[in-house]
């Protein structure tokens, strides 16, 4: 049995092993004791939403890339230290676990290659993160619609570690979107220009959406995964498909 939790593959049920299969044109065939029988879920859905998700992601954080970058260049015509650009806060606060993760490598490549090679490695690198976050969160979301359960580990150490972590992930994420709220109040009342525009909405509308956009990612990790913790913690099982009747 694979580590993952990956929905369709095999499972342990009463009356036996029972495992699925997705074939070429789509159709959900499920196996109990060698005796094929359509489904009715398609892999259809799975297809277009694992790949269309995160190529869609992937090609939004490079247009925020590039135009914070043009941003940026202009600020630092008229400020010495303008900050990153509200474009690069919105596409922290949309990936928010992968840019939790870039903050391991942020400065690695800087301090040893040219800057443009480190700036490309960097945001580079940044956006395959972001393409893997997506692509996981496709993963999820086609195993909630399906089972009920979150794409994770299967075997029970590692899926409560998983689970223990992306917990503690949602909740740090939760402290930064009560620290942004508190920047959008400050924001609301602030008049004048800063390095990239006026208040308003150079500074102000960025910090909104970060503010929702952290406590979603709070909410869904804290929700999901903590409930996932507690059916492994309680061996409880989650809720299978149940497949067709010839």
């Amino acid at each position: 049995m694979s580590l993952l939790d990956f929905p369709g593959s095999g499972e342990y049920t009463p009356i036996g092993f029972r495992y699925a299969r997705f074939s070429f044109w789509g159709a959900r065939t499920v196996h109990s004791r060698g005796r094929p029988a359509l489904c009715y879920k398609s892999s259809d859905m799975r297809v277009k939403l694992t790949y269309a998700l995160p190529l869609a992601q992937m090609v939004l954080a490079s247009a925020l890339i590039w135009w914070s970058e043009l941003w940026e260049r202009a600020a630092n015509r008229i400020c010495d230290m303008p900050g990153p650009a509200p474009a690069f806060d919105l596409l922290v606060s949309i990936n928010a676990p992968a840019a939790l993760v870039r903050a391991s490598w942020r400065r690695l490549p800087y301090s040893v290659f040219h800057p443009m090679a480190a700036f490309l490695l960097d945001n580079g690198a940044l956006v395959i993160a972001i393409g893997l976050l997506w692509y996981w969160v496709a993963l999820n979301i086609y195993s909630w619609r399906l089972r009920r359960t979150v794409f994770i580990f299967r075997w029970m150490p590692l899926r409560l570690g998983g689970d223990a972590l992306l917990i503690a992930v949602g909740v740090f994420w939760g402290i930064s979107g009560i620290d942004d709220g508190r920047h959008s109040i400050v924001w609301a009342h602030a008049r004048g220009m800063s390095c990239f525009g006026p208040y308003v909405w150079s500074r102000w509308l960025p910090s909104i959406a970060a503010t929702g956009l952290d406590f979603t990612w709070c909410f869904a990790l804290i929700y999901l995964f903590g409930r996932d913790f507690l059916h492994g913690v309680f061996r409880k099982t989650p809720v299978q498909a149940r497949p067709a009747q010839n």
